[in-house]
């Protein structure tokens, strides 16, 4: 997948953790933890050397690159719920807990994003290095041009929502109007 997707899907992802956390409501904080969301989409191509966020990380990527392989430890997901486990004991209940949530999320749909291209993921690794992958698309395909698109419009429809309800409108109520 392009970095774009992986962008927007942080983002979506993002979006919908902090939908459940009704301590962020001021907008700085929510457009905040979206964009760290986002930074969590990029992570795992930290061991691409053209990827985005090793543009932007030169040094790091150059370590990185050397040591592992483009989809192997830093697509797995036991690396992610071993950090996440980590997060989660080390800081627990801070001000910073939906920040790592939404890290995580973004990191999350990198990694389910992934297993949609035919190159997969190792996902159970490391009892197994087999890729695995639940579809074929093409990264910058067609296809793959759709899932932006339906990922930017729900993560869209998820800020319009957060937004709803720090000014204290329920946006359960609007969303039921649409379903009845």
């Amino acid at each position: 997948m392009l970095s774009a997707t992986h962008m927007i899907g942080g983002a979506a992802a993002a979006a919908a953790v902090l939908i459940f956390n009704p301590d962020i409501q001021a907008v700085p904080t929510l457009i905040t933890a979206v964009g760290v969301g986002v930074v969590g989409g990029l992570i795992p191509d930290i061991d691409h050397p053209k990827s985005r966020i090793s543009k932007a990380l030169r040094p790091v990527n150059a370590l990185v690159s050397f040591l592992f392989s483009h989809r192997g430890v830093f697509h797995t997901p036991a690396l992610y719920f071993l950090l996440y486990a980590l997060w989660v004991w080390k800081c627990p209940a801070s001000k910073y807990t939906a920040w790592g949530n939404c890290l995580f999320a973004g990191i999350l749909s990198h990694i389910l994003l992934d297993c949609l291209n035919p190159g997969g993921i190792p996902l159970f690794f490391p009892l197994s290095s087999r890729r695995i992958h639940f579809a074929k698309i093409k990264t910058g395909g067609r296809c793959e041009s759709v899932i932006r698109v339906l990922l930017g419009g729900a993560a869209g429809i998820l800020v319009v929502l957060m937004f709803l309800q720090g000014t204290g409108i329920n946006p359960g109520i609007i969303i039921s109007r649409f379903s009845a």
